[in-house]
């Protein structure tokens, strides 16, 4: 009879640290996990830089201004897309690539950030979000001849 008793508090302790064990494995494997929502964001910001650069070879418009806000659609017109592409084209050349980026959160904004690979010169390029949206807020190209064309460098 006192085994019985001795062994069910001991599978009761067993239990209870298993569970609390079980816990702790849990918790510390999904505090390392990234958001999913930032990730998904992370993915969809290159595809979205990407078709933005591609279209500016392309002379594509639609395909260029296909994911801004209103407010950036308002103001990057096709007439100031012509500008901004002939600026890019002539100063820095026909796009080529992109590589590394980095991320981060500015001002409740999340600024993308990549390091592209244009015929004449090497271009940063970024683009902003709100967090909770997908449609680009800000877009920015910046490179030493951009900046000597506009009489900055």
């Amino acid at each position: 009879m006192e085994f019985k008793k001795n062994y069910k508090k001991i599978a009761i302790c067993a239990i209870i640290i298993g569970i609390i064990i079980l816990s702790t494995i849990i918790y510390l494997t999904i505090k390392k996990l990234p958001d999913n929502k930032n990730v998904l964001i992370e993915d969809q910001s290159s595809l979205i830089a990407e078709n933005i650069l591609q279209s500016i070879n392309e002379d594509n418009y639609s395909k260029f201004s296909e994911y801004f806000s209103d407010n950036v659609k308002k103001t990057m017109t096709n007439s100031e897309y012509q500008k901004l592409k002939g600026l890019i084209l002539d100063s820095s050349g026909p796009y080529i690539s992109k590589s590394s980026s980095s991320q981060m959160l500015k001002d409740g904004y999340e600024l993308y950030i990549w390091n592209c690979e244009f015929k004449r010169e090497k271009v940063i390029f970024s683009l902003s979000f709100k967090p909770t949206q997908n449609k680009i807020e800000g877009i920015w190209f910046d490179s030493t001849n951009l900046r000597k064309t506009n009489g900055l460098g």
